[in-house]
């Protein structure tokens, strides 16, 4: 952040070191087991254990929107509402959208949840809050006729490929069933 142009280096140290010492007055309590290092260990237990679907996922909006902000530093048992919110805020401010920043929220949930099944928490202060603003995801399907014609191009697959249609099945969840 830029805070100033002066006419020497000395001027600008001090202005440096006053600016410095403005932030450290704000910051939050640093000590303790902080959300950065509980996060951590949380997601790779997650996917050591294979507890997530897409640890990658996770791991990128972590490393993205929570590891480098001021909330990732604050001490777990002092981890307040307050704290999360104005994360939330500074992920708005950063122009994320509705549906990331919710993303965002929920991993973090999670992890308090889990810090929480741990006794290391009193209460997932994460658990009332609520991104503002609609979702750009837009579910897309196949009409009648776009249904249709997939189906007159099958040979082979023509009968599960219906009934996938049919019955609203995803790839995972049909390859997932079972013959009795």
């Amino acid at each position: 952040e830029t805070i100033g142009f002066y006419d020497t280096e000395d001027e600008a140290q001090i202005a440096a070191q006053a600016h410095v010492k403005a932030l450290d007055e704000t910051a939050p309590d640093y000590e303790g087991l902080t959300l950065l290092r509980y996060g951590e260990a949380f997601l790779t237990a997650r996917e050591k254990h294979h507890r997530v679907r897409d640890p990658e996922t996770d791991r990128s909006r972590w490393n993205n929107h929570v590891k480098d902000d001021l909330v990732a530093r604050v001490a777990l048992k002092k981890l307040t509402s307050a704290h999360v919110s104005q994360w939330l805020r500074r992920l708005e401010l950063k122009g994320l959208a509705p549906q990331t920043r919710r993303n965002c929220l929920n991993l973090v949930r999670s992890a308090l949840a889990e810090a929480l099944s741990e006794e290391r928490v009193r209460a997932n202060v994460a658990l009332g809050l609520r991104v503002k603003g609609k979702s750009d995801f837009v579910w897309t399907y196949l009409t009648l006729p776009e249904q249709f014609a997939l189906l007159d191009a099958m040979h082979a697959e023509r009968m599960i490929v219906g009934f996938a249609l049919g019955a609203g099945l995803r790839a995972g969840e049909l390859v997932t069933l079972r013959l009795a």
